[in-house]
């Protein structure tokens, strides 16, 4: 099991390096540089090479000992680095956030007080599928479950803080088989059929273990707020990628997302005109 964590991950550390530095790589005895798995995970590699400013540079000349922790921890510090970098909120992020201490605040102020001015006119035509995902999705909860379960049959889990192991076994246990109650509650399609949404952008059980192997992630990645990011920025690009036709990206985007479904066209091709801003 070693050997082969140690393999995927010295190959993916090698495509990461040949994308942003190729003088630094080496070919590594994991999967071939032409497989089809190394070729799944170039998008990964073009996401690290836009948002690193600086090119990563290999310390060690040798490959690392396949016994060695210390030499694999290094090997995951490069790939998990764009994972952790916290990303730039998006304009209207920025004007949702202006919006609420607007709305908190009182309008008319107090004694000695300034006044807060009204946010501007909301940045329409700068939406991204960020915002879209939050309005028709998990309105932006990191551990938003099927329902809100997270308030009531599972207050005080958090997917956000769970490993990509755990959650596996949580969607294909405990909560699939709370979901087939949950949907039958609240008329939400068959009842028979467990449906495990999880975190800020729904990714069902399935999708999120498809996902992880894609991008070459290790069962022991949290599921943090900036990895679900990644791998909604990966899986985003990944759909927009299956069809040349507007009408088939918007197929292709409300074949993935529920929430999308509810989505008007106008609001779908916005944030396909808009996906460079999801940074």
């Amino acid at each position: 099991m070693y050997q082969e964590a140690y393999n995927r991950l010295t190959t993916l550390a090698d495509e990461i390096l040949k994308r942003i530095s190729p003088e630094e790589a080496t070919p590594s005895t994991g999967v071939g540089r032409g497989s089809q798995a190394t070729r799944r995970r170039r998008g990964l590699g073009e996401r690290i090479r836009a948002d690193t400013a600086e090119p990563v540079v290999r310390k060690e000349t040798q490959q690392p000992s396949a016994t060695s922790e210390e030499s694999l921890d290094k090997i995951t510090e490069i790939m998990y680095k764009h994972l952790y970098a916290a990303r730039e909120a998006t304009p209207m992020e920025l004007y949702n956030e202006e919006a609420k201490v607007y709305k908190d605040k009182s309008v008319t102020g107090r004694k000695g007080e300034a006044v807060p001015v009204p946010p501007h006119k909301p940045p329409f035509d700068k939406i991204t599928f960020y915002d879209l995902a939050d309005r028709y999705e998990a309105n932006g909860n990191y551990d938003a479950l099927l329902a809100n379960a997270q308030d009531n049959i599972f207050k005080g889990k958090k997917v956000s803080e769970m490993t990509i192991a755990e959650l596996k076994e949580f969607s294909t246990g405990e909560y699939a088989e709370a979901s087939k109650k949950l949907k039958k509650t609240y008329k939400l399609g068959n009842p028979n059929v467990p449906s495990t949404p999880m975190g800020r952008y729904q990714f069902v059980g399935t999708t999120l273990a498809q996902l992880a192997d894609e991008m070459g992630l290790s069962e022991m990645t949290p599921f943090s707020p900036r990895v679900q990011d990644t791998m909604f920025r990966y899986y985003i690009n990944k759909r927009l990628a299956s069809a040349d036709t507007i009408e088939g990206k918007r197929k292709a985007l409300r074949s993935a997302w529920e929430g999308f479904k509810k989505a008007s066209d106008r609001e779908l091709d916005a944030a396909i005109a808009n996906v460079s801003l999801m940074k």
